[in-house]
């Protein structure tokens, strides 16, 4: 009897120990599934024409893509990430200019400027819980 509840005990630590490892690598959205969302979000914003759409998804993946590389590659080396991200960004935001309008931009800017700004105040407001 004492021998199996023992295994039991053993088997539901292992199923909850799998279980928790499988959420964290559930939480992250595939490079596919952040392009799309991305896209669905210029979309609603920028009121792009068929074309437009067209490229921006491709631009997207790309991008969504190379993040999800430099994630992998940084191995804990948080500037190292920051910096390629940087570099990352810039590029896209390039390959987005070609693509649309002037004025397009200026919005596609100032919302994902708000966007950083609403991540940044998550990120302090981490910062004080750990302490």
């Amino acid at each position: 009897m004492c021998n199996n509840w023992f295994l039991y005990v053993v088997i539901v630590c292992v199923l909850s120990s799998c279980n928790f490892l499988g959420q964290k690598e559930e939480g992250r959205s595939s490079p596919e599934q952040m392009a799309e969302r991305q896209t669905e979000m210029m979309m609603e914003t920028l009121d792009l024409t068929d074309e437009q759409i067209q490229e921006v998804t491709r631009i997207n993946a790309q991008f969504a893509k190379e993040m999800t590389d430099v994630r992998k590659n940084a191995k804990g080396n948080r500037e190292q990430m920051r910096a390629s991200m940087v570099e990352l960004v810039n590029r896209k935001n390039e390959a987005l200019k070609k693509v649309l309008t002037a004025d397009q931009f200026k919005v596609y800017e100032e919302t994902e400027q708000n966007r950083r700004q609403k991540g940044m105040r998550g990120e302090q407001r981490r910062n004080r819980e750990e302490r």
